[in-house]
Formats: structure tokens, C-alpha cells, sequence
């Protein structure tokens, strides 16, 4: 292979790789029939349940959600484009459940706090969280429930 087409593999695999990494966006229009979760059905599948969520740069985090509102939760900390930022962590967390019916969690991480509340949606058998209910431009976000 000469210089040239050596270097144009080298640009697409630098092109392909930074993707590898980062979860897919989605949006409220890309789920097939999202039924919204909410009273005594969220509170069965969320109560006790052990969760999984990936974050857009590319970190898993898992924890349980203990029947009296605490966890304490773990990260890989893959960051940014897939590539480590920081050793493994842990947090301590909180969850509740809003008087809007939304899943709210609270997380203490070493070094910043996360507090967010989301809208849940089974669509087909995953499970998705969004900040608004009826705007099909609204990111998700997907959520592993298990017991």
C-alpha cells in the first residue's frame, strides 16, 4: 500500500473510531410506540430493581433501587469518545418517584453531583427516560430494569 493509501486508511479508521465509543442518540420519533410508565406500574418496576443507563460520552453505570431510596451507585468511567477520563467510581444516590409520575435520581459522585428527573417509556421490551412527555425531538435515554 503506498503513502497515500496508507494515509486515507488511517483518516477513516481515526473518522470511524471516536463513534465506537458514545451511545446512539435517540429521540422520542424514534421509538416504535412508546407507552408511558406512571402511579402503581412505575412504582413496581422501579422499586428494588437493579439498573443499568449509559451515558451519551460512553460510561455505564449501574445501581439498585433500594426500597428506601438509596443506592449507591458505580461507573466505569469511560468518558468522553469511549476513552477512559478517570478510574472506576462509586456515589452515593437517591431516587424517588415525582408527583408527575417521573423517575427522579440523585447521585454524589468524587467530584459533581447528578440530579435529574425523567419521563419513563416502554417501547417494545426496553425500557427509556425523557425529559418531556410529547415532543417527539426529545432525547432518550435507555434504562435496563432487572430485579
Amino acid at each position: 500500500m503506498g503513502p497515500s493509501k496508507t494515509f486515507n486508511f488511517v483518516l477513516c479508521a481515526m473518522l470511524l473510531l471516536p463513534a465506537a465509543g458514545i451511545a446512539q442518540e435517540m429521540t422520542m420519533a424514534d421509538l416504535n410506540n412508546p407507552q408511558k410508565l406512571a402511579g402503581d406500574e412505575l412504582r413496581q418496576l422501579l422499586t428494588g430493581a437493579k439498573v443499568k443507563n449509559m451515558t451519551r460520552q460512553g460510561s455505564t453505570r449501574y445501581w439498585n433501587n433500594d426500597p428506601d431510596g438509596k443506592f449507591t451507585a458505580s461507573t466505569d468511567s469511560q468518558g468522553y469518545k469511549g476513552r477512559p477520563t478517570t478510574r472506576p467510581s462509586s456515589g452515593a444516590g437517591s431516587w424517588h418517584i415525582s408527583p408527575l409520575d417521573q423517575y427522579c435520581v440523585t447521585i454524589e459522585w468524587k467530584t459533581t453531583a447528578e440530579n435529574w428527573c425523567y419521563f419513563v417509556f416502554k417501547s417494545g421490551d426496553k425500557f427509556y427516560g425523557a425529559t418531556k412527555q410529547s415532543d417527539p425531538s426529545a432525547r432518550v435515554v435507555e434504562f435496563e430494569f432487572g430485579k
